[in-house]
């Protein structure tokens, strides 16, 4: 994990009712721990790819609607919970954009993202990743890395 923050503060998830206010100081490697421990695997349709989606009731985390994406207060500030993991791995010296390989703005694994300017980003919508009928998958992606996504044939009978 890179250093790019040094001791950072997270809520403590074990804290009392009364106390939800404090935090415990914390490093890269122990807020990349807390997210990891609080969010489920989610599998796509066809079970191929799993994201890590953060569990909505876990306190710390804040789920904004619109965007359709986690932060969570580091330092009075508040970090999307995706750029934060892409950080802890690679730096991002460019200011690029971080993209959702599984086209899924909630998804904050680590294989699934990656630094890209917005308009190689964008193309991304609407990727079908890869085509599966039955039990074969056929990879239609153009972009490297590849987009992370399945889409089923429907096949007529």
């Amino acid at each position: 994990m890179s250093k790019l923050l040094e001791e950072c503060e997270i809520p403590n998830k074990r804290l009392s009712r009364k106390t939800q206010n404090q935090y415990t100081k914390e490093t890269n490697e122990g807020i990349y721990e807390w997210i990891v421990s609080n969010c489920k695997e989610v599998p796509d349709e066809n079970n191929i790819f799993k994201c890590w989606i953060p569990e909505t009731d876990t306190k710390g985390f804040d789920y904004m609607e619109d965007k359709n994406q986690f932060r969570f207060s580091l330092r009075g500030k508040k970090v999307l919970v995706h750029v934060f993991v892409k950080r802890c791995f690679e730096d991002n010296q460019d200011n690029l954009d971080v993209s959702h390989l599984c086209h899924n703005r909630k998804c904050c694994r680590p294989s699934h993202l990656a630094y890209e300017d917005r308009s190689y980003n964008k193309s991304r919508d609407g990727c079908s990743g890869y085509i599966i009928d039955k039990n074969n998958a056929l990879l239609v992606c153009k972009h490297k890395p590849s987009c992370k996504v399945t889409s089923t044939i429907v096949s007529s009978c």
